[in-house]
């Protein structure tokens, strides 16, 4: 079996994993999770990472609260084309979008953390992260979900 292919199969595995999490959980009100974007629901090459993807569509399914935090500066033409690439594969459903403001200098640990904490402070209950990177899973995050990393 070549690389992309168990590197795929861990990915796939890893998302019914955090599906049978899901299923396992009393879920509170205001149960949400968190997705990271890059190198988690969308793969360098610019297509959905489908193991993901299913992850989020199930996820929206079950009626969970969907948001997006990403390390996207926050600039009106990331946000557009961030907005018109998510829908053009299907990423659709979600209730916020967040961005790394482009007026700071701030480090993507910290800046997750505090997108995370904001979310917790509007009610939310975050049962789940998923992400690539460990500051994508950590504080106010619920169960952290690490996708492994493939460079294609």
């Amino acid at each position: 079996m070549d690389e992309y292919k168990r590197w795929y199969r861990q990915v796939n595995d890893l998302s019914y994993r955090a599906i049978n999490t899901l299923n396992n959980m009393s879920l509170p009100d205001n149960a949400t999770i968190v997705f990271d974007i890059d190198d988690t629901l969308i793969r360098p090459d610019g297509n959905a990472l489908f193991p993901i993807l299913n992850l989020y569509n199930y996820s929206k399914e079950m009626g969970l609260v969907l948001i997006l935090i990403t390390n996207r500066l926050g600039d009106e033409s990331s946000i557009k084309y961030t907005q018109s690439q998510l829908s053009n594969l299907g990423i659709t459903g979600y209730q916020s979008l967040y961005f790394r403001s482009p007026l700071k200098e701030d480090n993507p640990w910290r800046y997750k953390e505090q997108a995370r904490k904001s979310v917790f402070e509007r009610g939310l209950n975050v049962v789940m992260s998923i992400g690539d990177q460990p500051w994508d899973i950590g504080n106010y995050g619920g169960v952290g979900v690490q996708v492994p990393l493939y460079n294609v």
